[in-house]
């Protein structure tokens, strides 16, 4: 067995299904190694980029490790940008490209062509990076990197391999089984369950908000039952959102671009249980530095996230999953909240039919006739702020998934590749302008494979985005962002029908057409041509967190109205 076979069989005992890539000189012998193996299929993606973006998709949505592969020099600076969105995203994603000269540093630009210190590169954006010289060295490294990527706080990493060690014979035995990675932490113990009862009594107005690191724990059933034992109101981070479409209290995601009744219970809650939220509160912020100061449990994985935290906090380390079903099955409590409860109902039925722009019905209107097994992804900008906020008013639950912390344009369709190869499900991937322009040549990888993706375009001619951050700005005028200034903006259209993807347009379609389109096995394009002034709803700078643009008529009034009715 060589060094490249022992990799790929690693990784098929890890669950890995589906690899995704652009083939070099230096790298031949993993791809034909995983083509050789029955079990694992070896996806040849537009660029390296797409491949990481692809890889990122299927770990994000399955929980496996997603695994990117590139040749050398600009193969491996092309997945430096998904290698970041693994990183900050907690996905865990291997990225793996290989050399075939041993670095030696000196003071020349460079020694040999296409080489040079990757791994340093790498560092601030990875878990764990290594560099694979000697054969003796690829069973502990790969043990390492696999760990790292997958136990506690997830995360991408990264194996640069020399050609020759790729080729190298290596003992059959020595290859890793998954169970050998499984991280087991303490149970909760009776301090943790008496600080939560005694909290929980004291507190009048409790909430429980979900983070990410719920989904990345795999501990979504553990913590909709840790909500319905509770019963108190729940409110998310956007990513988060998918969590909350469940039979809980649930009032909508929290931010920025969030939802206007979550963000007022939030602030008026004086208990706050987070679970796998990283409670990144500004403590300057006028709109949210009073949340860092309220009586908060802190649940993370990460002891980094946890050093940030207040006198005020408790604070666990703990993983999710374990913890949650130790607390739904021991806490005793005595849910006393009714007050408080049916004011929050009250919040979001006064809140609730203010933010329903047109375009957000509009956007509704679609997510509405997506059948259940499809995964929802989007991409960066306006178009994710509007998808967000059309997801909340619809009815669907499905899983959605975006690019957050780092905020990876373009990232929308060659995840969503990614995701597809993870559920065999068709996938609906929202995307604006913009960041389809990015990544239009995955179009030919869509055809290619026949791979029944809807992607929905939101054309609004322009960076919305950047555009409205001018506006704040009252710049004297727009400069690259509209179509009169530098903007650019194809006729879709035709491009789309190139690639010999079917295309239609959104305001010619009927609701029974468009759920014909949703439930066939053909991908297809879906245009959605917007005025752009369309903005999303938000919130300025310095506005308390329910005082969105645009703004409610007599909004100071109905608030005052509310807080009666908390006192």
């Amino acid at each position: 067995m060589t060094v490249a076979e022992y990799i790929v069989q690693t990784l098929v005992n890890f669950n890995v299904t589906d690899v995704f890539g652009v083939p070099g000189g230096v790298v031949l012998e993993f791809l034909y190694a995983a083509d050789a193996n029955k079990n694992i299929s070896i996806h040849l993606s537009t660029n390296e980029q797409s491949a990481g973006y692809s890889a990122l998709g299927y770990a994000q949505n399955s929980g496996t490790i997603g695994v990117a592969y590139a040749t050398r020099g600009p193969g491996f600076t092309n997945l430096l940008t998904p290698m970041a969105d693994a990183f900050f995203d907690s996905i865990p994603v291997l990225f793996i490209t290989a050399h075939s000269k041993e670095y030696k540093k000196n003071k020349c630009r460079f020694s040999e062509e296409q080489e040079f210190d990757t791994v340093s590169l790498v560092r601030g954006i990875t878990k764990k990076a290594i560099r694979v010289e000697d054969v003796r060295k690829i069973k502990s490294s790969l043990k390492i990197l696999l760990r790292n990527a997958l136990i506690k706080r997830p995360g991408s990493v990264f194996l640069d391999i020399k050609e020759s060690v790729l080729q190298s014979e290596i003992d059959e035995s020595l290859i890793e089984k998954k169970d050998i990675y499984i991280n087991l932490l303490k149970e909760t113990d009776n301090q943790l369950l008496k600080i939560l009862e005694a909290e929980f009594e004291k507190a009048k107005r409790p909430i429980i908000l979900f983070g990410n690191g719920i989904h990345q724990s795999k501990s979504e059933n553990e913590a909709i039952q840790f909500a319905k034992k509770t019963n108190i109101p729940v409110v998310s981070s956007c990513i988060a959102q998918d969590l909350t479409k469940q039979k809980i209290l649930c009032f909508g995601y929290i931010g920025s671009h969030g939802i206007r009744c979550a963000n007022f219970i939030l602030y008026h809650a004086d208990l706050i249980i987070s679970l796998g939220n990283r409670m990144a509160f500004d403590h300057n912020s006028d709109s949210f530095g009073s949340i860092a100061k309220k009586r908060i449990i802190r649940f993370d994985i990460d002891e980094q996230e946890l050093k940030k935290a207040e006198k005020n906090e408790f604070l666990f380390k703990s993983d999710l999953k374990q913890l949650l079903g130790v607390l739904s099955n021991n806490l005793m409590i005595k849910n006393n909240k009714n007050k408080w409860i049916n004011n929050c109902k009250r919040i979001k039925e006064i809140f609730s039919n203010y933010d329903k722009t047109h375009i957000i019905n509009d956007i509704t209107r679609i997510l509405n006739k997506i059948p259940p097994k499809f995964s929802v992804v989007t991409d960066v900008g306006n178009n994710e702020f509007l998808i967000s906020q059309s997801y909340f008013n619809s009815k669907i639950s499905n899983r959605l998934l975006m690019s957050k912390s780092f905020a990876a344009m373009g990232s929308s369709i060659p995840k969503a590749i990614g995701v597809f190869y993870s559920t065999r499900n068709p996938v609906v991937s929202f995307v604006g302008d913009q960041a389809f322009l990015v990544s239009i040549q995955d179009l030919a990888f869509i055809d290619k494979n026949k791979i029944p993706i809807k992607i929905i375009l939101l054309n609004n001619y322009s960076s919305g985005m950047i555009k409205s951050k001018q506006k704040s700005q009252k710049r004297a005028k727009f400069v690259h962002t509209t179509v009169e200034n530098g903007y650019l903006s194809p006729e879709y259209k035709n491009i789309i029908k190139g690639f010999q993807i079917e295309y239609f347009d959104f305001y010619k379609l009927t609701d029974d057409e468009i759920k014909i389109i949703m439930n066939n096995k053909k991908a297809c394009v879906i245009e959605i041509k917007i005025n752009n002034e369309n903005d999303p709803v938000f919130l300025p700078k310095g506005n308390l967190p329910w005082d969105f643009v645009p703004a409610i008529d007599n909004c100071a009034k109905i608030v005052e109205e509310i807080m009666k009715e908390l006192k």
